[in-house]
């Protein structure tokens, strides 16, 4: 079972390491972007020192959060990972995850599911988003360099107030009548099948393609979307889950930084990762997840 690994990452590169080197196995290859805004050379540095391991950089992104850029970026990077090999699955990670289980045991669930993806989506009229996540698609949203912009209808600069009414004309009423919108969560598993799918309809669907990039957060949008349109779909299966443990911070949008605090929660699920760690401030958490790992795997293999 080939997996290639498609992180996007932007800072720990000492973490970074710790992570692929928990993943490393000989069917894993990682395909690592580093923020266009970051300094690549700290990475570099703890990369070079990974041993036996397959992995290369992707081609590198402004990737904003709440971007297409961020997209794009994780495209390209599967995109890459095509092309290097024949690869039974995708999964998209963040550099700031880390896994649960061996490598050898990501190895055994994924042929026991083969060939599901692990895949969390749902169509907009049965999310729990404000207005149905209707305000995601009525608003303009694009990155200007480095700043944000989002046009409305009540956007004071009177040329954004007329794209907005064209958009709302020819998109809004005319091209979303016709048109399903699906949310996902950006994290995910995907079979070759269902990644294929994906690039099929990226390119047949160029309309589509172009309405996505303006969407609010478009990474809790398209890759969902564009993979459900038409009817290829059909033939795929999914299994409606990220396969991760996140806890949502409680004060703000954001998942938590996971401590000691939520250990017995990870413990007791059946997850492939867990997200988000910072080892390099508490890298005794890090010792003790991997205390965990060692001790489960050698129950297995003791069964």
């Amino acid at each position: 079972m080939k997996v290639a690994f498609i992180i996007l990452a932007y800072k720990n590169p000492l973490q970074l390491r710790w992570l692929i080197e928990s993943l490393a196995h000989e069917d894993h290859y990682f395909f690592i972007h580093i923020d266009k805004g970051r300094d690549i050379i700290p990475f570099e540095k703890e990369l070079n020192q990974l041993q036996k391991v397959n992995w290369s950089f992707t081609e590198r992104q402004n990737s904003f959060w709440g971007s297409y850029f961020c997209v794009k970026a994780l495209i390209e990077g599967m995109k890459q990972a095509k092309q290097t090999d024949d690869f039974d699955y995708f999964i998209h990670i963040s550099g700031q995850d880390f896994p649960v289980i061996t490598p050898e045991s990501i190895q055994a669930k994924l042929k026991s599911t083969a060939p599901s993806s692990y895949f969390f989506h749902f169509p907009f009229d049965e999310s729990k988003w404000d207005n149905k996540g209707k305000d995601r698609l009525e608003t303009i949203h694009f990155f200007r360099g480095k700043t944000r912009v989002a046009i409305t209808s009540k956007s004071r600069n009177p040329v954004y107030r007329f794209l907005y009414l064209l958009w709302n004309y020819f998109i809004v009423k005319s091209f979303d009548k016709k048109q399903k919108y699906y949310g996902c969560e950006f994290y995910f598993m995907l079979h070759r099948d269902a990644l294929n799918q994906l690039l099929r309809n990226q390119s047949r669907f160029r309309l589509l393609h172009y309405r996505l990039m303006f969407t609010v957060i478009p990474e809790e949008v398209y890759i969902s979307t564009m993979m459900m349109a038409g009817s290829g779909h059909s033939n795929l299966q999914f299994i409606n889950e990220t396969g991760r443990y996140i806890k949502w911070d409680s004060v703000g949008s954001s998942p938590k930084t996971l401590d000691e605090t939520d250990f017995v929660e990870i413990a007791k699920g059946d997850y492939f990762f867990a997200r988000k760690f910072d080892f390099e401030k508490n890298e005794i958490f890090l010792n003790k997840i991997k205390d965990f790992i060692n001790r489960n795997s050698l129950k297995k293999s003791q069964i």
